[in-house]
Parts: C-alpha cells; structure tokens; sequence
C-alpha cells in the first residue's frame, strides 16, 4: 500500500482533526450538514447528477478510503474514523426539507439509532474491515430516514 495514500485516506476518513475530538460520532454528524448543503448546490448545476448518484459515489468511495485508512488507524472500528457517520447521516437526510427543523429531528434519530443500535444494527459491526465500520451507519441513517419521514407525516 502507498504510505502517501495510506495517509490521505487516514486524513479523509477521520475528517482531519475532527476524529480526535470529544464525542468524534456527534462531531462528524455535525460536519456532515455543511457538506450535504453542498452535495445539493452540486446536484442543483451538474446535469445528470442528483443528490442520489453522488451520495452512492460518495459511498462506495468511502468504503474504500476506510479500508485504506485501516492500514493507519488499527482496530475493528476505531472512533476516530468518522467518515462514516457523513454517509450515515445523508441517507438520513435523502430527499429531506434542507431546513433547521428537519436536520435537528434527523440529527437526533441518526444519533440514536447509531449509538443504541437497535433491530440487528449492532450485528452488522462483525462484517469484516470497512463494510463493518459503514454498515451500522448506513443501516442507522435508513432508520433515522424512516423515523424522520414518519415524524413529518404525523406532524
């Protein structure tokens, strides 16, 4: 493996120092919203792109920025791999209202479903290497896109 990548990767996934900070999980959601703003100016003038292509490109790219980041970062799933919480919160947030009161109730259910890992999640941390580290949150984001779709509806 190329050191140079190794380490870009490392950077990439714990997204620079915010993967050091207390509550690295909570911060890397919080960094997520600045970044899915962008992800839906960039669907808005890129034609043939939507918000859902470049969420899937983001995924499968980051399932192999984590892989490579593991040669650094050892571990099953170590905390300070935070790229994954970005790609768990933006299923969260598909197709949702880009407004405080929807990203707030977004928030809170992705963060709820990511650390209690209810209904399996939690058995989806036993998959080998990156699959491990991004599938609880995926499944946690698909969750917390139900419970957020559900919560409008009723409300």
């Amino acid at each position: 493996m190329n050191p140079l990548l190794t380490r870009v990767s490392a950077f990439i996934a714990t997204l620079g120092p915010v993967g050091k900070l207390p509550m690295p999980g909570t911060c890397g959601t919080l960094c997520a919203i600045p970044i899915l703003y962008e992800i839906r100016q960039l669907a808005g003038i890129l034609p043939g792109f939507s918000e859902q292509i470049i969420i899937l490109a983001l995924s499968l790219l980051s399932f192999w920025i984590i892989g490579n980041a593991l040669y650094i970062l050892q571990g099953k799933d170590p905390q300070e791999i935070i790229l994954d919480e970005v790609i768990g919160f933006a299923i969260a947030m598909f197709g949702m209202p880009f407004n405080p009161l929807v990203i707030v109730i977004a928030f809170c259910y992705f963060r709820i479903f990511d650390i209690l890992k209810p209904l399996g999640i939690d058995s989806l941390e036993s998959m080998p290497g990156a699959m491990g580290i991004m599938a609880d949150d995926i499944a946690a984001g698909a969750l917390a896109h139900l419970a957020t779709s559900l919560t409008l509806y009723l409300f």
